[in-house]
């Protein structure tokens, strides 16, 4: 569990306000279990907890059992930028990576074009992922 999480008292925040404060701690991705402490609910109600902030796209789910905080000048585009939260989903699975070659020359801006997706190297099999809310 993240300790800036762990420390927060159980039950501190509404479900309307988690994505604020996530994004005001710094935190991108927080997992199912540290939402049900932050909201103080049964692990087996927080999806149906968020179910408002995922349907206004300020948060998408990443994984079962990981959540994407969607900071608002990323809304239109339905998920953040994927360097901000790929070495969590990565380590959430407990799958080491290298960030793809294209992928890498554009954030370096060194590309000769823009790449269309995000391209990572896995060291274990993970199906194609599409993270986005619309």
């Amino acid at each position: 569990m993240n300790t800036m999480i762990e420390k927060q008292d159980v039950g501190i925040i509404r479900p309307s306000q988690l994505q604020d404060w996530l994004t005001s701690h710094g935190i991108i991705t927080v997992t199912t279990e540290e939402c049900a402490h932050l909201l103080g609910v049964p692990i087996r109600d927080v999806s149906q907890r968020l179910v408002r902030l995922r349907s206004k796209g300020e948060l998408v789910s990443g994984a079962r059992g990981l959540w994407i905080a969607v900071p608002s000048e990323f809304r239109e585009m339905g998920a953040p930028e994927p360097m901000r939260y790929i070495h969590n989903l990565m380590g959430f699975y407990d799958n080491e990576y290298c960030v793809g070659w294209l992928s890498a020359a554009a954030i370096h801006g060194a590309s000769h074009q823009a790449p269309q997706v995000f391209q990572v190297a896995v060291a274990k099999t993970l199906r194609n992922r599409r993270i986005a809310c619309k």
